[in-house]
Order: C-alpha cells, then sequence, then structure tokens
C-alpha cells in the first residue's frame, strides 16, 4: 500500500490544499505519546513515507486502503458490505460500505461492557465547575439498553425519526445510543444551542417527522434557578 499504488481515474496525485506545514508547532509529542499513536503505527506498518502519502492511496485505491482501516480500528460489521465504494450514480453521489451494516451503541458499549474490559472501566468523564463524573461501561451499557427499551414499548423502530432535546449531560450519551441500538433516526437538540434561538423548541422541531420527541427541560430550569438566586 506504499507510493507504488495504482491512481484512479480522476484523482490528484497530490494535495496541496489538504498538508500544509505550519509555521510554528502548536505541540510536540514525546516518545512516550508517540508511542501510543495509532496513526504513526499505521503509517510504519503500511509502509508510508508520511501521512501525505497515507492520504493519496486512500483516494486512489479506495478498495484496498478502507478495509485495512475497518480491521485495525476493530469496526465491526453485522452484515459485511459488498464493497467499499460505490460511485455508479456520479463521484458527488457516493456510497460508502454499501450492504454493510453497523451498530453505533454496539461498537461503543455493548462488546466492550460483555466482556471486551472491565465493565468496571469508565466509558467517559463529563467535567463541569462543579466537578466530574465518570460514567463506567457497565452503567452505560444499562442506561443505553433501558432507553433502547423505553423506545421499543413505544413502537420505535429502524428508520423512524427520533427528536431528542437534552442537555450536554451523560444521559444525552445513553439516549443517544439506545436510539441507534433500536435502529432510531436520531435528531439531537441540544438545550445550549436551541434555547437561543427564535420560539418554542417544540415548534421548531415539530415539522421534522418525528414520531416521538423527547425533552429534558431540567438544564434550562437550573438557569432559571440560578438567576433567581442572583
Amino acid at each position: 500500500m506504499g507510493a507504488d499504488t495504482e491512481s484512479r481515474p480522476g484523482s490528484m496525485s497530490k494535495s496541496p490544499r489538504v498538508f500544509r506545514t505550519a509555521s510554528t508547532e502548536a505541540w510536540n509529542p514525546g516518545d512516550e505519546v508517540r508511542g501510543r499513536s495509532r496513526l504513526l503505527a499505521a503509517l510504519s506498518g503500511w509502509g508510508f513515507s508520511g501521512i501525505e502519502e497515507m492520504h493519496e492511496a486512500s483516494v486512489r485505491d479506495p478498495e484496498r486502503f478502507w478495509p485495512r482501516v475497518v480491521a485495525d480500528l476493530d469496526i465491526e460489521f453485522g452484515e459485511p458490505f459488498e464493497q467499499v465504494l460505490d460511485e455508479s450514480e456520479g463521484r458527488a453521489f457516493p456510497r460508502w460500505f454499501p450492504g454493510g451494516r453497523l451498530n453505533a451503541a454496539t461498537l461503543c458499549v455493548h462488546r466492550h461492557a460483555e466482556g471486551g474490559w472491565p465493565p468496571s472501566r469508565p466509558s467517559f468523564t463529563r467535567e463541569t465547575v462543579a466537578g466530574g463524573r465518570s460514567v463506567t461501561y457497565g452503567e452505560l451499557d444499562t442506561e443505553v439498553r433501558r432507553f433502547a427499551a423505553a423506545l421499543t414499548a413505544l413502537g420505535i423502530g429502524r428508520g423512524d425519526r427520533v427528536i431528542l432535546f437534552l442537555p450536554v449531560v451523560p444521559e444525552a450519551v445513553a439516549a443517544f445510543l439506545g436510539c441507534a441500538t433500536v435502529g432510531g433516526d436520531l435528531g439531537a437538540c441540544l438545550h445550549r444551542v436551541w434555547r437561543r434561538g427564535p420560539g418554542d423548541p417544540d415548534a421548531r422541531v415539530g415539522g421534522r417527522g418525528a414520531r416521538h420527541r423527547r425533552r429534558d427541560d431540567s438544564a434550562r430550569q437550573a438557569g432559571a434557578d440560578e438567576a433567581d438566586r442572583r
């Protein structure tokens, strides 16, 4: 997968607008950090001299390049893809990994909680001025399954649109992945963005074809309470 990869018709041999050398360094990682880099390991293992050459290979021969990326990142498809890239409708309308199916909840949570890693291992940590909160894989797995079961009880399944109007809290992660578990078409609306817009949020999302909308006004109420205290 080195420089001998044949060019695809219409592809550019170089990408001057993609990679540029910075005039100053913002950060130069040490040997310990570089030793943990998945990107540097891939560059070395796949025989590339640099990121520019890797990028050119990904564009010139996607059928050869991207399956190796999928394998390296351990991305599991529930149903295998038929090919990497389908440009039968033109290069402006590509279809990536047609025929394949994967589930974000399975990849991000379930497989880790079911034996990949210890259930007590933190999946993520949310930090605020009031302190931090860590959520383990076991806890997240439980909450994701609970939310998915609630969606199923509402009759929501693959392809149904769900609008989530939530603050940026750990529960939003569980809700997002719960939608992924049942195959819902998720539209996430975050408080800090949508509360600044005109009109009522319910009215603004009402025309988006959602069968159900889940709204949590706890963050808005907390902001009002804080204003009252001032």
